[in-house]
């Protein structure tokens, strides 16, 4: 997910760095690049049903969000309400919106417009001031930046602008349960660094990287940023979703209980092998990738079978602390508990 008027070719030198074995899905939201105006004006949240509904079309159930600067703003509006289709989460460059640290006015103000996008030699000429990093003293990166840069539409621009006016993930980024990763540079002028130690306290399971770049280290800085990236979407186990029961026994740590609102960790990963355990958060081992290939499904199973399924696949990888009820579906009573 791009910046504020860029289109998707812009994050070529990115996806060209990345270890192939990644599938990466790049796209323009409307009034970028080469996707239409939109008729209306699409507040973020708009825009994250519009790519639930790319991911339908494309067949992907879960992804791997990686988001920057405005295109972050987004990543975190995708993650919240959407937790089962995003896996990881990944922010560069971005802030909580409205509530946040705000930019060095005078680069705020150069991005007010898409003049940048329709003139190069203007870009050229304020990219180190509004980018920062290794723009300030390599000017041919500026070059390189407005030839792969251009303005899908002006109208399209300022839509952007204006979906994003007021929107703020301050009051409930604490809620995001996916793992997180936060990369930021030292040298952004548009997005202070302190913005990305605010997410970083903010967001339970985060991890923040900073570089030693501008707003633009996705590219400028595309070889250092792809170890981290690939160290982190390649860790075993890292991710795990919620995903929301029908009424059913639940397996716990030690024994089993009845317990119809408590939610299942399943970690979601296609590293697994069959016959391999994933650890929960606890560092137990409690399912494996058959049961997590069965809850993938759009389709959700009948009760009866998703119990004979937890069944047939749960992991011993521990000994329970009590003695197994006498009848497999019965709870034990409430003092062994």
């Amino acid at each position: 997910m791009n910046g504020i008027g860029v289109n998707l070719e812009v994050l070529q030198q990115f996806v060209d760095a990345l270890d192939p074995a990644i599938e990466v899905i790049c796209f323009d939201v409307p009034g970028t690049g080469d996707s239409p105006v939109p008729l209306i004006l699409y507040r973020f949240s708009g825009l994250a049903r519009l790519v639930t509904q790319m991911l339908d079309q494309l067949g992907y159930q879960q992804i791997d969000v990686l988001g920057v600067s405005w295109g972050g703003a987004l990543a975190q509006q995708f993650a919240f309400p959407y937790p089962v289709r995003c896996r990881r989460l990944i922010l560069v460059s971005t802030g909580t919106g409205a509530f946040m640290v705000p930019g060095n006015p005078a680069a705020l103000a150069k991005i007010a417009t898409p003049r940048r996008y329709l003139d190069p030699a203007y870009m050229a000429q304020i990219a180190g001031e509004i980018y920062g990093g290794k723009m300030r003293m390599r000017p041919e990166l500026a070059h390189e930046f407005a030839r792969a840069a251009r303005l899908g539409s002006g109208l399209g621009y300022f839509y952007q602008m204006l979906g994003g006016m007021g929107w703020t993930s301050i009051f409930w980024i604490h809620k995001l349960p996916q793992p997180t990763l936060i990369l930021h540079g030292d040298d952004d002028p548009l997005v202070p660094l302190v913005n990305a130690k605010i997410m970083h306290r903010l967001i339970p399971r985060s991890k923040l990287y900073i570089f030693h770049d501008g707003h633009l280290g996705l590219g400028t800085s595309a070889w250092e940023i792809t170890q981290v990236v690939e160290k982190f979407l390649t860790a075993p186990c890292a991710g795990y979703v919620v995903h929301p029961f029908p009424k059913k026994t639940v397996f716990t740590l030690d024994f089993r209980r009845c317990d119809p609102p408590f939610p299942a960790f399943l970690p979601r990963s296609r590293s697994l092998q069959d016959g391999d355990g994933c650890l929960d958060h606890d560092g137990f081992s409690i399912c494996s990738p058959s049961a997590i290939r069965l809850l993938s499904r759009s389709d959700w199973p009948t009760p009866d079978v998703l119990l004979r399924a937890s069944e047939a696949v749960l992991v011993n990888s521990f000994t329970p602390s009590v003695p197994e009820p006498a009848s497999k579906h019965d709870c034990p009573p409430k003092h062994d508990r």
